[in-house]
């Protein structure tokens, strides 16, 4: 996610290209793909991502925490704006890409993080 003068731009997640039009929350169109994109915050996907490949929690706040430990009520008290409004594409991102056993419980959340240490 880019803040360029109080806007925020979102990156394709195909191609990287930064000028999308926006459709609707979380939905995209990529000029230069020519298809319409789900994009979740930039910041939010790389403390997902961090997490997933290193098992650390020095990228996660309070909020991505909630998401991967499937504690929605949680997640809503911690979400600033942009996060909940993107709730449901981060969730799809968590569901379609990354593994199911190190996200879903809190419980995973620790196994995951006891394997990669």
């Amino acid at each position: 996610m880019i803040v360029l003068n109080g806007e925020i731009k979102m990156k394709c997640p195909e191609c990287g290209n930064e000028e999308l039009k926006y459709y609707h929350t979380g939905v995209y169109y990529c000029t230069k793909c020519d298809e319409y994109v789900r994009v979740i915050p930039k910041n939010i996907q790389e403390g997902i991502d961090f997490f997933v490949l290193h098992g650390g929690d020095s990228h996660l706040g309070s909020f991505v925490r909630a998401v991967l430990e499937n504690n929605l009520r949680e997640a809503f008290g911690q979400a600033d704006l942009t996060s909940r409004e993107y709730l449901f594409e981060i969730m799809q991102y968590c569901y379609n890409e990354i593994p199911t056993t190190c996200w879903g419980s809190k419980e995973n959340v620790e196994a995951w993080q006891g394997e990669l240490r």
